[in-house]
């Protein structure tokens, strides 16, 4: 299994980050839930390295127009994707195309042309936007099988994309404490230690698209507790803590705008 290794990335894992596109959408009903009750972030004390939480609205814009805008084809190939990586096994583009009943040979290019795919020595996928089959730091358990997810927001959407509930299991890189959570499609149903908290930055367009390793998902985990998060928030700059709750709900809205023909008019997180 190829493992490739980017400067800035904790781990260098596969499937710890990857790069991403640009896209472009209206607002769905399920991104104005969440806007309209979102905003029990954190930000720094004061020390001028922590970032300030941005606007609800603002930060899903970032992530719709830093993936490329799916059709509705491509939208059903993406998640027919995800469900089968999710077996844990790598993914050719031939039982891709099975699944979907289409040619190989255009689900190869589409592939081809998507950000955020990584690929085995035989051009199988074994990761993709923030689902991996190779170890990393954030264990991501659906219907039995271990998979692992690139950063700790994607843990959160990842279930909603899957129609599955998931077992989370990460530890916090202040404490070494271990961080477990239930996510389901619909909402966080359970989280130990009960005041987790997820660290967050809100890099450039360019930045997210372009170096989404160094530049978001290494900055992006469950901390145990606020207290423990704004220590290390102090040699981050730019981060900033957002609760669970706000974490899923943006998850919801992202997820909205991403596959706005599919999951429109999705239900709003309770």
């Amino acid at each position: 299994m190829l493992v490739p290794r980017v400067a800035g990335c904790q781990n260098g894992l596969p499937g710890r980050c990857s790069p991403r596109g640009e896209q472009g959408s209206t607002n769905t009903d399920e991104e104005d839930e969440w806007m309209s009750g979102a905003g029990e972030c954190t930000a720094g004390n004061g020390s001028g390295r922590s970032g300030e939480p941005p606007d609800p609205r603002g930060l899903v814009d970032r992530f719709r127009n830093a993936f490329p805008r799916l059709s509705v084809e491509e939208q059903r190939l993406s998640l027919a994707l995800y469900g089968l990586l999710a077996q844990g096994r790598p993914v050719s583009a031939e039982r891709l195309a099975d699944t979907l009943g289409q040619e190989a040979s255009g689900v190869r290019r589409r592939l081809e042309d998507w950000p955020g795919v990584l690929r085995d020595a035989q051009g199988a996928v074994i990761g993709f936007l923030g689902l991996a089959i190779g170890e990393t730091a954030h264990r991501f358990r659906v219907g039995g099988t271990t998979l692992y997810t690139w950063c700790a927001w994607d843990a959160l959407f990842l279930p909603e994309l899957l129609g599955a509930t998931a077992q989370v299991e990460s530890s916090c890189p202040a404490t070494g404490q271990p961080i477990r959570l239930t996510v389901g499609p619909q909402r966080v149903e359970a989280v130990a230690p009960a005041r987790t908290v997820l660290s967050f930055l809100v890099p450039g367009a360019e930045d997210l698209r372009l170096h989404t390793i160094s530049r978001f998902c290494h900055y992006v985990h469950f901390f145990a507790s606020a207290a423990a998060g704004q220590g290390w928030m102090e040699h981050h700059e730019g981060t900033y803590l957002m609760t669970l709750e706000d974490g899923f709900g943006l998850a919801r809205a992202v997820n909205g705008v991403r596959y706005p023909d599919l999951l429109g008019g999705v239900r709003p997180a309770d």
